[in-house]
């Protein structure tokens, strides 16, 4: 039962999930409703999606998935997702220090292989101009495979420099999330594992394990890959992303992020050691789940592509292992439906939550708050 004090703060806004999309929506709201009370409901002590289990990039988009983006979505699509993620990485920039969440700009790269020069080129140039007359943004691509060899990276035909793409430390940006959203007003409450929800009297009751339960006008979940588990025909696909971090290693030939076969290996540096994701396309349908478990297979093939592309001749050990969950949309765009008055779901970061959030977060608060 609540007490009086409890029914007399009546909540505007519930928010399941305390990711980085959860929280910069509760962010979002509450600078749009100030007055509005906004709490967050999280079942873990921490996130325990992609938020913090990811790899720390700040992702503007690759060469490759891009043209792959042109394919699916067209070009105007593709410019306006790469839009929202420019404008987020600018948006971490401003509200955060560097210090504050490790964020380092030392650019990023793709190695491609099976492409002429001479094409390559061109896509370069082609891009290059897109995202000029879409963004105003001069040079995010250029072919430095030059650069390959002081690199270690002869295993690839070429790299392609990406200017604008950086990364951080997932952990300390959630906590830094956290505590805008906090100074905000917003409420976190953890360790509150939502089991049930049903309208009420033009409010939704959100039921929690223990027996607790809260009252709001607007409930939006944000659990993005574990939404599958939680609602039917949501129109995602949660997708587990594996990845394992090497001791320090003396001598790392390069620093910054990277991606490789369409983005389906990504890697960077941590300090001196390497970091290094992917593979899950070698067994698509195993890594459609929303298990957090280590799988065997994916963990030798990243392995493998660590010693024969990376670092070869290079000492060092594994000494992490671990995987986040992610959620992709048929079309590659993020997905905010209403299923019900007052009911939300925001879902489909498609592996660039970081990047996307902040802005997306600005378009969830908006349809809100209307």
């Amino acid at each position: 039962m609540h007490s009086y004090w409890d029914k007399s703060s009546p909540t505007q806004l519930a928010i399941v999930g305390a990711g980085v999309l959860g929280l910069w929506s509760a962010i979002e709201v509450k600078r749009r409703k100030p007055s509005w009370n906004v709490i967050v409901l999280e079942r873990y002590p921490i996130p325990r999606g992609a938020s913090t289990r990811n790899a720390g990039f700040a992702c503007f988009g690759s060469p490759t998935e891009l043209w792959g983006d042109i394919d699916v979505m067209g070009e105007d699509k593709m410019i306006a997702t790469v839009e929202m993620r420019y404008k987020g990485i600018e948006k971490i920039k401003k509200y955060f220090g560097n210090a504050s969440i490790d964020l380092q700009w030392d650019g990023g790269y793709e190695c491609i292989n099976g492409i002429e020069q001479i094409e390559l080129d061109r896509r370069i140039e082609v891009l290059n101009g897109l995202l000029k007359e879409g963004l105003g943004l001069s040079d995010v691509y250029s072919n430095l495979s030059s650069k390959k060899t002081s690199m270690h990276l002869d295993a690839f035909d070429h790299l392609v420099g990406i200017a604008v793409e950086g990364s951080l430390h997932s952990g300390k940006y959630v906590k830094s999330l956290s505590e805008l959203a906090k100074e905000m007003g917003v409420t976190i409450f953890y360790g509150a594992q939502v089991e049930n929800w049903n309208r009420q009297c033009n409010n939704w009751k959100v039921q929690v394990a223990g027996g607790f339960e809260w009252e709001a006008e607007h409930l939006l979940f944000t659990t993005n890959g574990w939404l599958a588990e939680q609602m039917n025909d949501t129109g995602i696909t949660p997708a587990r992303g594996q990845i394992i971090l090497t001791s320090p290693i003396d001598g790392l030939p390069w620093k910054g992020t990277f991606h490789a076969e369409k983005g389906y290996y990504y890697w960077r540096n941590v300090g001196n050691r390497v970091l290094l994701g992917g593979a899950r396309h070698l067994y698509k349908n195993q890594e459609e789940t929303s298990d957090l478990s280590i799988s065997q297979n994916i963990q030798e093939s990243l392995e493998m592509f660590l010693k024969t592309n990376i670092i070869q001749g290079y000492q060092f050990e594994i000494e992490q292992r671990w995987s986040g969950i992610m959620a992709f949309s048929h079309t590659k765009t993020p997905i905010l439906n209403q299923q019900d008055e007052g009911l939300w779901y925001a879902m489909a970061c498609n592996g660039m939550g970081v990047a996307l959030t902040p802005i997306w977060a600005e378009l969830i608060a908006e349809k809100i708050v209307s």
